[in-house]
């Protein structure tokens, strides 16, 4: 189970910092991009704004992954990491 949620959580962090690194390219890459694959991104802010939308749902899916992880180990730990782990969870 740790080695999933691990997993997931660094699958969504390359996703998420993918799309923000398409949140910041410059305009004539769009228009590059849109010629060749067809797509219709004839407003750069559009492209800029779904991008960055998506990157700050990746962001909150991470954050969600993070916070299951911090609780599956407050439930696997005793003792004095029990405690770090809960105030951790706490503070996330």
């Amino acid at each position: 189970m740790r080695t999933y949620l691990i997993g997931f959580i660094i699958i969504q962090f390359i996703l998420s910092s993918f799309f923000f690194i398409l949140h910041l390219i410059p305009i004539d890459f769009v228009n590059v991009l849109s010629n060749i694959k067809g797509l219709n991104l004839s407003n750069i802010n559009d492209f800029q704004i779904f991008s960055g939308n998506i990157a700050i749902l990746f962001f909150l899916i991470i954050i969600l992954g993070l916070s299951i992880f911090f609780i599956y180990l407050k439930n696997s730990y005793v003792g004095k990491r029990k405690k770090l782990v809960y105030y951790i969870t706490l503070i996330s």
